[in-house]
């Protein structure tokens, strides 16, 4: 069995991890990534100075590391029994200060007002929600461990090269001209974090002493869908590539994160939107000011 040693791993891969890991790297910060198969051919054209390991060839190796992050949709990668992941994970990987998942604000009730980390705040279907069921699974492991497990509990994520999400496929609509769906419901409200403040946030958490392991990473600012799509139309979005679309019954009507928990653990200020975006959308425009 191989020894190994990294200030991160990573599990998981996707535009998110990829930035987090250039940046890592462009530190001088050691990384492994572990993915699966099906990304191997990708990752390894994005990212040749990070070791990537295939989540099936774990157990050839042990790995000590200062951090972990979780960057899974679900707990599927935990319950699969063709590559004993979890077994690997409790006797395998030396974690010595934290355990992170990037865990998502979809795991909420809808509430017109912000809400906190508090268990009384999630969904009442909680359990059919991947991103808690991971969260579940992941404090349980670690426990197991002794290693601290961190929930981090993300608002909607938004950044240069994420092509995702409401605001990546309304920047994509605008600079490429094609079309965007779009809830026909308008008053839908949702708060935003750009990659920017969640890449200083975890860098922030990995170097601070704390005792909470949940931790919503919000703006704590609240838009309207309809007052995002005007602010790209004022910018030049064509109203013939809106599509509107129906929301399912399930969709919330209203998430916005309050951001007290982590305000209390680090220097906190995020950017919002409107200052955000015209700097995405028109980045020589703001260099020339």
């Amino acid at each position: 069995m191989t020894n190994l040693e990294s200030d991160i791993v990573i599990f998981g891969y996707g535009p998110i991890v990829n930035e987090i890991i250039k940046r890592k790297t462009d530190t001088n910060q050691s990384v492994i990534c572990i993915t699966d198969s099906s990304n191997m051919e990708i990752v390894k054209e994005t990212n040749a100075d990070v070791l990537f390991i295939d989540r099936k060839q774990t157990r050839e190796v042990t790995i000590n590391c200062k951090n972990a992050f979780f960057a899974w949709r679900d707990d599927s990668a935990l319950i699969s029994k063709t590559n004993n992941l979890t077994d690997w994970i409790q006797q395998n990987l030396k974690i010595e200060d934290r355990s992170y998942l990037f865990s998502s604000a979809s795991i909420y009730r809808d509430s017109k007002t912000s809400l906190t980390e508090h268990t009384r705040n999630l969904a009442a279907n909680k359990n059919q929600n991947g991103k808690y069921r991971l969260e579940e699974a992941l404090k349980k492991l670690m426990l197991n461990k002794g290693t601290p497990q961190v929930n981090l509990r993300i608002s909607n994520l938004y950044g240069e090269d994420i092509k995702y999400g409401f605001i990546g496929s309304l920047i994509d609509a605008l600079k490429k001209s094609i079309p965007v769906k779009v809830f026909s419901n308008g008053n839908f409200i949702r708060d935003y974090i750009s990659f920017d403040d969640f890449y200083q946030a975890i860098s922030s958490l990995c170097k601070s002493e704390f005792k909470k392991s949940e931790i919503n990473l919000s703006s704590g600012k609240g838009y309207s869908v309809q007052s995002v799509i005007e602010f790209f139309k004022e910018n030049g979005l064509s109203t013939n590539l809106i599509q509107p679309v129906l929301a399912d019954t399930n969709v919330r009507k209203c998430s916005i994160l309050d951001n007290g928990a982590l305000k209390s653990i680090i220097d906190w200020e995020p950017k919002f939107l409107e200052e955000t975006l015209p700097e995405l959308l028109w980045p020589s425009r703001n260099q020339s000011d």
